[in-house]
């Protein structure tokens, strides 16, 4: 099922009865943004759907990233600056503020604005958003794998997929998505009333 519009932004799930019980309902999930499927083999889409679509309105519709500041930056500086800051002992600026960064220096990580649902992290997928008063701005990106070291000077522009679409389109999208899914796994008495988030 796809819910949304996949040359801009939707949410793709299925679930897949042979890897189901009675307790978890467990399936493919993943991305549509801008046409672009995030990510591309099916091991990296497989989910426990029970759990991730949930997290679908924890990330997405959380108030606390609304900022009308960042919303306006150009899209490779902002995306510098979250993953600095979601990933602040990984992710530097060269080589020599890696080399010069302490080994026992903890900065907290700033998760505002992360979309951290796990199977993104599987896929090596970054992923966030950012909202003014009206709209969403959601980027992803791959960075491979930065458990040691990201060289925020090798990211390029057009490495990094972006959309911009209404708050109220993207609480739709989700609210479609976390129904459909309660439908879906037979779980009636456990079907949420048909407006869920409350942005």
């Amino acid at each position: 099922m796809i819910f949304g519009c996949p040359d801009r932004f939707a949410i793709y799930f299925d679930k897949v009865d042979c890897w189901s019980n009675d307790n978890f309902n467990e399936g493919i999930i993943g991305f549509y943004i801008n046409n672009n499927l995030f990510h591309k083999y099916i091991d990296q889409y497989v989910s426990t759907l029970d759990i991730n679509i949930c997290d679908l309105q924890k990330y997405f519709l959380q108030k606390s990233s609304i900022n009308k500041v960042l919303f306006k930056k150009e899209k490779l500086a902002l995306c510098k600056y979250l993953l600095k800051n979601r990933y602040p002992a990984q992710v530097f600026n060269s080589q020599e503020e890696y080399d010069d960064y302490p080994d026992n220096l903890y900065v907290e990580e700033e998760l505002i604005y992360s979309i951290d649902i796990n199977f993104l992290s599987k896929a090596n997928l970054s992923m966030f958003i950012i909202k003014s008063l009206s709209k969403a701005r959601i980027l992803i990106l791959n960075l491979g794998d930065i458990v040691d070291f990201f060289n925020l000077s090798n990211l390029k522009e057009n490495e990094i997929v972006e959309v911009i679409i209404s708050l109220e389109e993207l609480k739709n999208i989700i609210d479609q998505s976390i129904f459909s899914f309660y439908v879906m796994s037979n779980r009636p008495n456990r079907i949420p009333p048909k407006k869920m988030s409350d942005f």
